[in-house]
């Protein structure tokens, strides 16, 4: 018996294994809620009412309150916040713009600011030479022609043409 009690972690040497088993009133959610609640001591009971305070009451906070002094400016900026539209009324009026031609012309009829790439590249074209070789089978003394072709890239759309000169 010596020797299990010396096995045994230190903590746990002094308490006998009959009284380590856990029973129903001291389950594991009993044992997670010690520490929670009040301790129900006489004279600890809390006092409820169900009653309203009033200004007559001498107990009741509402009888201790005083209203802030507060200023007439400040009054008027609460009682302004209620009408309906104070923000407009709040926000200054925007100074006048004088009038520039860039006003008066719509904005789709204005020369550009940056040129697009039709009117940039109009009249540009790229212009390749190139050939390819086409097997014929219909004649016996020759076995490949090369054929020589022109390919040109328009940059102002972007479209591809190949022509073969004659």
């Amino acid at each position: 018996a010596i020797l299990a009690q010396e096995a045994r972690p230190k903590w746990a040497r002094g308490f006998s294994t009959s009284s380590m088993t856990l029973n129903k009133s001291a389950s594991l959610p009993a044992i997670l809620a010690l520490g929670t609640t009040a301790p129900k001591l006489a004279g600890h009971e809390k006092q409820q009412s169900l009653r309203y305070a009033t200004a007559n009451d001498k107990k009741s906070a509402f009888a201790t309150f005083k209203p802030a002094d507060v200023s007439q400016q400040v009054l008027e900026y609460v009682m302004e916040l209620q009408r309906p539209g104070w923000r407009q009324r709040a926000t200054p009026e925007p100074e006048e713009l004088p009038v520039t031609v860039e006003d008066l012309v719509p904005k789709n009829q204005r020369y550009p600011r940056v040129t697009p790439a039709w009117l940039k590249h109009e009249k540009q074209v790229l212009r390749f030479y190139a050939f390819f070789q086409e097997t014929v089978t219909e004649r016996a003394d020759e076995n490949s022609r090369k054929r020589h072709i022109i390919i040109m890239y328009y940059l102002e759309d972007g479209t591809v043409s190949m022509s073969e000169p004659r």
